[in-house]
């Protein structure tokens, strides 16, 4: 989100369905539940998808030398 944090809540179930994207993605799409109260912002999330493949050729993947 680009104006501010959201909070991804995970339950167990959802967790066990997609363990695979979950553990091995390095860019994950879900999809979910809107909840707000206050500023606080979460997303139950109902489904989990490997974007991973949308990353190639990408100049993020690059190592960065900062000295």
């Amino acid at each position: 989100d680009e104006t501010g944090t959201a909070n991804l809540i995970v339950w167990k179930d959802v967790q066990e369905s997609f363990r695979r994207p979950l553990l091995a993605s390095r860019l994950l799409a879900c999809k979910g539940r809107l909840q707000k109260e206050g500023d606080v912002i979460h997303i139950v999330v109902l489904s989990l998808e490997d974007r991973t493949p949308l990353l190639q050729g990408s100049e993020l993947l690059k190592a960065r030398d900062f000295r």
